[in-house]
């Protein structure tokens, strides 16, 4: 998405928060106080080279940290 043009925040917001919208799912696709949480901690900072997305350090599930 970004190659076609879109910013890294727009597709990342594009890939959840707009993706929840679209689908009426009002419990996700944001971080906030109870929403359910499904996210990953990165190294980089994805909003300033999208391929930091690749910078995996942690998952979470539920809100609970996936172990390695």
């Amino acid at each position: 998405m970004v190659e076609a043009g879109l910013t890294p925040e727009q597709a990342l917001r594009s890939a959840t928060a707009v993706a929840a919208e679209c689908l009426r799912l009002a419990d996700v696709g944001t971080l906030q106080a109870g929403k359910w949480a499904d996210f990953l901690v990165l190294a980089r900072d994805p909003l300033e080279d999208i391929s930091a997305t690749r910078s995996l350090e942690r998952v979470f599930v539920a809100g609970n940290e996936v172990p390695r």
